[in-house]
């Protein structure tokens, strides 16, 4: 074909005498075979969530060699194919039936070049592709959806520009320019006070802008700071990134608090999440509790409990079924320790620690059947010495176990200090209502707190009368952020978050 060189207007020519394809239109699927060999299918790539590129040339084409000169997609391409983040395919189709194949990597004829140098996504000679995308000119470059399969040029894009394209797989442009928010939190395994695991978060840039730098931060519900980590790099529109907040040891009290730091945030609404960490049940003193209620054959029945490091510091039933006795049906009515059948046992276990330690109670039981249902209604309840339920259970086969901790300081009741606390308005401008309830009179500090757990606003000890009361704080020349108003006194705290908006 004659090589078009007088104006770029030579190129918008009618290539197709219907319309271009409108933006937002259901593509429709096709296969076809690049130049070594191998099929696509156009709606398998968008079924396996992946964003999907087409660039349309021709050989002959100045403005699409020009483009392919930058290396543009192949640069997406490598971070976003299946050697980066396998979130992106692209396919470079000749869309002119009269172009000779060989002139795509030899240059030969009117072609402006090898166009396969230095290119590691798909290369196609196909018209009929072009055809059936309704091309109105070279080139025409596409991002096809995943979610819902619809077309939208796009254009001769930047990087950054076609990576802001990727992660957008619904097609939705963004409402915010400056706009990340939490995605995900990792989920803990179950700790007791004092073990450790890492946190992590998940943050997707929401707003139309590349963000290269935020970092993510993590309190416990009095207003510490325990975990923080910084993000730099390239976060491009709709995309997800791990944040890795390093090692959190668990306390009994971890409702914690995971916040987004990143200047002008439009919609800082997303930027906060709270989610607590995993905690095994922790008994307040070391001293526990066991309710037991047998079945019909009580003698089958044997309980233990363990420390931290597998040694048994307690136990008690009938010690012939022992810790492995489970379903090997060894236990008889006569053997010394055996319990009554259908009887309720109570039992104080002493802890062996007075520190904060990790237990596990396990039950046994001889025939495979454990104590409910079938053969009675027994059941088992572990309570603390403040009447905190820490397990409960019975339907089980031949063994079942739990983990609690035990060695928490027994709390004083938060009751006596404060039975109700709220704080309005929030988010609030220059003036915050701070409303409670109390059974009696009460000496309280009222105070405020940052997110870094310091003292930022005090009213001093004072003399609180029984019944709900209101205490306006002035909060005017606080920055905007998020606090905490605490109300405490040597019986306890009581804490409530708040956000500061100007």
């Amino acid at each position: 074909m004659k090589r078009h060189y007088i104006l770029f207007l030579a190129f918008v020519f009618a290539l197709n005498l219907n319309a271009q394809m409108p933006d937002g239109t259901v593509v429709p699927d096709f296969t076809t075979t690049d130049l070594d060999g191998n099929t696509h299918n156009l709606y398998e790539y968008l079924e396996q969530g992946k964003t999907v590129i087409l660039d349309v040339y021709a050989v002959w084409c100045p403005p699409c060699w020009s483009y392919h000169q930058t290396h543009a997609l192949e640069d997406a391409y490598k971070e976003f194919g299946p050697e980066g983040s396998d979130n992106l395919v692209i396919m470079g189709i000749e869309g002119d039936a009269s172009t000779s194949v060989s002139s795509i990597w030899t240059g030969a004829g009117n072609s402006l070049g090898d166009w396969t140098e230095g290119i590691s996504y798909v290369m196609v000679d196909d018209a009929s592709v072009a055809s059936l995308l309704e091309i109105g000119y070279y080139p025409t470059i596409y991002k096809i959806c995943p979610v819902d399969k619809t077309i939208y040029e796009i254009g001769q894009l930047s990087l950054d520009a076609i990576a802001n394209q990727v992660f957008d797989t619904d097609c939705m442009p963004p409402a915010n320019n400056i706009d990340v928010g939490f995605a995900g939190i990792a989920d803990s395994p179950e700790l007791c006070p004092g073990e450790s695991t890492d946190l992590s978060v998940e943050v997707i840039n929401l707003g139309s802008e590349t963000v290269q730098q935020y970092s993510v931060k993590v309190y416990n519900p009095a207003g510490d700071l325990v975990a923080q980590a910084p993000f730099v790099g390239n976060h491009y529109t709709y995309q997800k990134k791990t944040v890795n907040l390093g090692a959190y040891t668990a306390t009994g009290n971890d409702d914690l608090t995971y916040v987004i730091d990143l200047n002008n945030d439009e919609a800082d609404v997303n930027n906060t999440r709270n989610k607590s960490i995993n905690s095994a049940p922790t008994a307040q003193g070391n001293t526990i509790n066991l309710e037991l209620k047998t079945d019909f054959y009580g003698f089958e029945t044997y309980w233990y409990v363990t420390d931290d490091n597998g040694m048994t510091v307690a136990s008690g039933g009938n010690e012939v079924v022992g810790p492995d006795g489970g379903g090997v049906n060894v236990a008889s009515s006569s053997d010394p320790t055996a319990y009554e059948n259908n009887e309720l046992y109570n039992i104080e276990i002493e802890l062996p620690s007075s520190d904060i330690a990790c237990y596990e109670f396990i039950i046994v039981d001889d025939n495979n059947d454990g104590i409910c249902c079938g053969d009675g209604s027994g059941y088992y309840e572990l309570t603390d010495n403040s009447g905190n339920v820490l397990l409960t259970g019975g339907q089980f086969e031949m063994e079942m176990s739990d983990r609690f901790g035990a060695g928490a300081p027994v709390a004083t009741s938060n009751v006596e200090l404060v039975n109700t606390l709220a704080v309005y308005p929030n988010p609030v401008v220059d003036r915050l209502n701070v409303a409670f309830e109390m059974d009696k009179t009460n000496d309280i500090e009222i105070s405020i707190m940052n997110m870094l757990g310091q003292q930022v606003r005090s009213l001093g000890m004072n003399t609180f009368a029984a019944g709900a009361q209101v205490v306006e704080l002035d909060v005017n020349n606080l920055q905007p952020g998020i606090y905490f108003v605490s109300l405490q006194n040597e019986n306890g705290i009581s804490t409530r978050k708040f956000t500061v908006s100007k």
